[in-house]
């Protein structure tokens, strides 16, 4: 049985080229916190030039945690633009909290 969990994170309010330049930073951040987690970056839209603004993560129950903290390290040190973390289409996450218990609640939050 596979208990790993799709996320999607975006960044709001900020313009698509540092949405892209944020979203890579997050994936290699979490590529270095979280090992085993699966990252992809994702291109909304083909027509733009962007190389994609969309984190798209595949993680294991057990790795909540570690994400949070990867999470929290991130903000801790690019605070540009707002985060939002979704879980089965639904925003689980937005904001810009450092605090990883904050966030690993959210993560931990099941999709309504």
């Amino acid at each position: 049985m596979d208990n790993s969990e799709t996320l999607v994170i975006t960044f709001e309010d900020v313009p698509v080229s540092e949405a892209g330049q944020n979203v890579a930073a997050l994936r290699d951040q979490l590529l270095d916190d979280c090992p085993g987690l699966k990252a992809d970056i994702r291109k909304d839209d083909p027509t733009t030039q962007d190389f994609g603004v969309t984190l798209v993560l595949v993680l294991g129950a057990p790795a909540v945690v570690a994400l949070a903290k990867g999470l929290a390290n991130y903000l801790s040190r690019r605070p540009n633009g707002t985060l939002i973390v979704k879980k089965d289409g639904d925003v689980i996450f937005r904001g810009d909290s450092k605090d990883t218990a904050t966030i690993a609640k959210a993560l931990g939050r099941k999709a309504k």
